[in-house]
């Protein structure tokens, strides 16, 4: 049943339209006749694995269902992830919120790339579990490849990395953490130039170069000045009340207290990586659904969810979070702004000279 729910969520849910701000050139760029067309005219960063899927792709619908395929599968991983690290029921708990999560609904729904990547990085997280447990080294390199190809999905992806490094000082023995982090960290290293790598050929130098300068290389001392920590909380704040609801601002509060209360470092130390990251995404903003740098967080909220609160408390945050899903919902449903926008335009007088101010935010 509870995965009935997740699929009909989706699929029924599917944007034929595309609502947000890349969104019409994903559409496009599936028309297109090559990869190399699709390399060449897209945007940096460039997503080349959501790219090759869009290869699949020849309408609107097609475009969200790999979202929405995406979406069902990292949440599939998320599920086995919890199951082995707490249990069976805590699984189930955990998923429940994400079905709802009004962020993470309208991502896994629409024409965008994040529920790929966050699919194949939830895909490594899952796969080193295993290694860590039972030693395969066929674990290992799944893991390694789940990683490769969300760099190749999304290079920012990487900002995300520190939740691997946890995982291994959780699962590790005490004597063999060090030992974990060393091999796994040098897997995880040769990955990622690999991956830069492919990028350099895929981009050639010049675009490289820039991508480079833009994205990897972006001077984040100016972030931590007043005023930028002042608009990073602003933004933080913002997407966790609309995107993962009030319900997320209680778990994390309440997490913190009772984690305090009862001197569990490991769950502690869990929450500052998540949180730092957390607040790095955030510090980013623009228009269409901010917040999309951030969306991984909705997995370790829905475990705080699962993990922290009451039997209780968790069915009044799920009310929370349910209400505020059907709040999305319903706008979602009606004829899309831009829509009526063009209506408008069409509408206007046909003077010589006339402006139009419209706001995305």
């Amino acid at each position: 049943m509870l995965w009935g729910l997740l699929i009909f969520s989706r699929l029924f849910f599917l944007a034929r339209y595309p609502h947000f701000f890349d969104s019409p050139e994903y559409l496009r760029l599936a028309g297109l006749n090559s990869l190399s067309q699709m390399f060449s005219a897209a945007h940096d960063p460039i997503h080349p694995v959501y790219l090759g899927l869009l290869r699949l792709a020849s309408s609107p619908l097609q475009v969200s269902l790999i979202s929405a395929f995406f979406g069902v599968l990292g949440i599939g991983f998320f599920y086995f992830l919890v199951k082995e690290l707490f249990s069976t029921n805590i699984a189930r708990r955990a998923v429940v919120p994400l079905i709802f999560f009004p962020h993470l609904f309208l991502l896994q729904t629409n024409m965008l790339h994040e529920s790929v990547e966050q699919a194949l990085f939830l895909g490594s997280l899952l796969m080193l579990a295993l290694y860590l447990k039972r030693s395969r080294i066929g674990y290992l390199l799944m893991m390694l490849g789940f990683y490769y190809l969300s760099l190749m999905t999304f290079l920012g992806v990487a900002i995300w990395t520190p939740l691997l490094f946890v995982l291994i000082y959780h699962l590790s023995a005490k004597k063999r953490w060090r030992a974990n982090f060393g091999q796994i960290g040098l897997g995880m290293v040769i990955t990622i130039v690999v991956a830069l790598f492919s990028y350099f050929l895929i981009l050639k130098q010049e675009r490289f170069s820039i991508l480079a300068n833009n994205y990897l290389l972006a001077n984040f001392s100016s972030r931590f000045s007043l005023w930028e920590i002042a608009r990073t909380l602003r933004n933080c704040f913002f997407i966790l009340l609309a995107g993962f609801t009030p319900a997320a601002l209680l778990a994390i509060m309440l997490a913190g207290f009772r984690l305090l209360k009862n001197r569990h470092s490991q769950g502690l130390l869990a929450m500052v990586v998540v949180g730092g990251i957390f607040y790095l995404t955030g510090s980013y903003w623009y228009g269409g659904l901010y917040g999309r740098y951030s969306a991984l967080v909705a997995f370790p909220l829905a475990l705080l969810l699962a993990t922290v609160l009451t039997k209780k408390e968790y069915l009044f945050a799920l009310g929370i979070i349910f209400a505020f899903w059907g709040i999305t919902v319903y706008p979602y449903l009606q004829k899309p702004i831009p829509q009526i926008q063009a209506q408008l335009i069409r509408s206007l007088p046909n003077w010589r000279k006339q402006y139009l101010v419209i706001s995305d935010y």
